[in-house]
């Protein structure tokens, strides 16, 4: 056999990329759950079982952030929709302020024009009150021309006869005096017609006054309504901006809660992938491929049947025609076939870049895509197989890099020189 190492390249993991830092950072957090000691000495079936408890919780964690994204899209949607009324509501007290203010500007309209109202009805109020007072003092002067009109006496015999005056001015004085009493009834009559102008004026102006009320009245219902529609549009702005801000708390609250939430998650899937790991943990503690003697040790020098020498990148088993050869642990076969310079050959990918390569085998019983269990049956040894070398061959890698399989496997029923 060549004694260049066994080569052959897998789809990497972004586990197997990673460093030995990050892969000793993530045992520490793995710490965190179980110490790493008793995890050696798991057996398989109790590290399955921890394998689906971390599954199931990391599906109930998936569920729970999926829950908590789901509400905050529910809430972030009623705050839009409490935006949306919010700018609705603002435009509508933005119009009743808008009509508030004409209101009140009509309203200090008629207010004013009511002043002005009240200022012509205590004017015609004084005009009626002069105008009566003259027409008192007329109607007082009247009575007491009539009466002095009437203590002289009407022209007559005895007027006639015993007055000193002769007749025609008798009769001049009677008929100026005549002329004197009509002038004064005139003037009399005409501050009768002023007073009843003016008393007509003042009633226009009280009956206006009072229409300028009603108009003031209905102004102030007008108003008063126009203040309660606002004051009921600014309580429901409030409330819902009260609204607005839970909702902004409970996505807060919800957005933490995704973020504690997503921690959690991490953590787990760090624990998951760790118990992942279970060919790495059950170092140590793995069942080897056959019982018997091991003939070539890893890192040995030896030399073939046909003189070529070389380090063994593996051990070689020694192995009775027709020994059962088995899977060190689970994974999935990924070569079943000869192999040049190793002849029948099966390669296990146990996660993690971890493969083990078992060749010089008789028979194989695996097919590439198999997915086999520790104990399972891979193949069968035999006297063709051992021509050139002596013993089944095992190896381990992690990646490219050969590992040395007495260190994983136990060495119970092996003879070990």
């Amino acid at each position: 056999m060549s004694a260049k190492p066994l080569s052959f390249s897998l789809p990497g993991t972004p586990f197997a990329k990673k460093n030995l830092a990050a892969f000793f950072a993530l045992f520490f957090v793995a710490g965190m759950f179980f110490s790493a000691a008793p995890l050696l000495a798991l057996d398989q079936k109790l590290l399955e079982s921890q394998k689906r408890e971390v599954q199931e919780d990391i599906n109930q964690y998936q569920i729970n952030i999926s829950n908590l994204q789901e509400g905050i899209k529910t809430q972030e949607d009623e705050i839009q929709e409490s935006i949306r009324q919010e700018h609705g509501l603002l435009s509508d007290i933005e119009d009743i302020d808008t009509r508030l203010a004409d209101q009140r500007q009509k309203l200090d309209e008629l207010y004013d024009r009511m002043l002005k109202q009240k200022k012509l009805i205590v004017v015609k109020e004084k005009e009626l009150e002069q105008a009566n007072e003259k027409k008192q003092t007329m109607s007082e002067h009247l009575q007491a021309r009539i009466k002095a009109y009437y203590k002289m006496g009407r022209i007559g015999a005895i007027n006639v006869a015993f007055s000193t005056q002769t007749f025609p001015e008798l009769l001049q004085f009677h008929d100026s005096y005549q002329v004197l009493l009509r002038y004064d009834k005139t003037v009399f009559d005409a501050y009768k017609h002023s007073i009843d102008e003016i008393e007509k004026a003042k009633q226009g102006l009280v009956l206006e006054q009072d229409v300028l009320k009603n108009f003031i009245d209905q102004a102030l219902a007008e108003e008063e309504q126009l203040d309660f529609i606002r004051n009921e549009k600014s309580t429901l702005l409030t409330d819902i901006r009260n609204q607005k801000n839970l909702q902004q708390q409970a996505i807060l609250e919800m957005e933490k809660a995704s973020r504690e939430l997503t921690a959690s998650l991490t953590v787990l899937e760090d624990k998951h992938e760790f118990l992942q790991q279970g060919f790495l943990l059950s170092k140590g503690e793995l069942e080897p491929p056959l019982e018997g003697h091991v003939l070539v040790k890893f890192g040995e020098r030896t030399q073939n049947k046909m003189g070529v020498s070389k380090i063994s990148a593996g051990i070689s088993i020694a192995a009775i025609d027709g020994a059962q050869i088995k899977a060190i642990f689970e994974g999935d076969v990924i070569y079943a076939g000869y192999l040049k310079g190793f002849g029948n050959t099966v390669i296990i990918h146990h996660g993690f870049n971890y493969f083990t390569v078992t060749s010089r085998l008789e028979q194989i019983t695996v097919n590439k895509g198999d997915s086999v269990k520790s104990g399972d049956i891979i193949g069968l040894a035999g006297v063709t197989a051992s021509l050139i070398e002596d013993g089944v061959y095992f190896e381990i890698r992690k990646e490219k890099e050969s590992q040395d399989p007495l260190a994983w496997i136990k060495h119970t029923n092996l003879i070990i020189p």
